[in-house]
């Protein structure tokens, strides 16, 4: 699907070529992920929005070199997320978290960084399937990822946890980890 959003400034009221073109949003399914809103700037830069069944965002800039490889990211709670759509005075943004779809009977994955704060625990000591009904399916430490890890895997502050789960159940993974 695309969308065409018109370009304006309402803060500064200047008249300027942009103001009067059309950006095209692309929005993409991502089975068991959520949706992805993006498009290119105006210098080139193709930046989006991924949207995940747990309520989270994330801004994302990709690279030059791969127009499919994300080169930067900034994870977003729902709360960050709105206060930016509401800043940006963009409602699409904001609601995109209502159209979720592609997801694959009601599971969905999800990537949680960590806190710096976090405790250094194992995924039993964790228990994460019994207290939310997810998954962990890998850890990365140092850009190593651990694919299928056991109940002994140590997971320590800045980790990025792979879960898989419903919406419902990824969202107590985030509540579980990061607060």
């Amino acid at each position: 699907m695309f969308a065409l959003v018109k370009g304006h400034d309402r803060v500064s009221g200047t008249h300027t070529p942009w103001q009067n073109t059309f950006v095209e949003v692309r929005e993409t399914t991502l089975p068991g992920v959520g949706l992805c809103y993006d498009f290119v700037t105006r210098s080139g830069k193709r930046v989006g929005v991924v949207t995940r069944p747990s309520g989270r965002r994330e801004l994302v800039v990709y690279s030059s070199d791969d127009p499919d490889a994300v080169a930067e990211s900034v994870d977003l709670s729902v709360d960050e997320a709105q206060a930016l759509a509401e800043y940006l005075e963009n409602q699409e943004i904001r609601d995109a978290g209502k159209g979720l779809a592609g997801l694959v009977e009601g599971l969905a994955v999800d990537w949680v960084t960590l806190p710096e704060d976090f405790p250094t625990r194992t995924i039993e000591e964790l228990a994460i399937r019994s207290l939310t009904g997810a998954s962990v399916v890998a850890v990365v430490h140092d850009a190593e990822a651990d694919p299928s890890p056991g109940p002994d895997r140590v997971m320590q502050a800045g980790d990025t946890v792979v879960v898989v789960g419903t919406p419902e159940a990824l969202t107590g993974v985030v509540a579980l980890l990061c607060s």
